[in-house]
């Protein structure tokens, strides 16, 4: 359900999702606050996306900024951009997950 920013070549605006590029040569997405994310659409509507250090997280429509975690079998809640960090809650953990400590590469926009 995207639609292109005509100001932008691969810009796009999903109403759920947010604004992202999309790079059709690698795959890689580059989300306004996610940073960099590798995309993989389920048949449903749904959206598998491969973030480092987060790994495999699954979320569609309905559920977004919440998303489930394969690897820890546990959901997420996405808060945002705070302080210049991006923030998730791990409700398994009950505790607060801030990307950018380990994120050089993405800080730097080396991907």
């Amino acid at each position: 359900g995207a639609t292109a920013l005509t100001a932008s070549t691969g810009g796009w605006e999903s109403p759920w999702l947010g604004t992202f590029y999309k790079s059709e040569e690698s795959g890689w997405m580059l989300h306004l606050e996610l940073g960099w994310v590798y995309p993989s659409p389920g048949k449903d509507g749904s959206l598998w996306l491969w973030k480092e250090n987060l790994e495999w997280v699954w979320t569609d429509e309905k559920l977004y900024p919440f998303l489930f975690s394969a690897t820890e079998s546990n959901w997420m809640y996405f808060y945002g951009s705070h302080n210049q960090m991006r923030l998730f809650y791990h409700y398994g953990e009950n505790k607060w997950i801030d990307l950018d400590d380990s994120n050089i590469l993405e800080r730097q926009g080396e991907r």
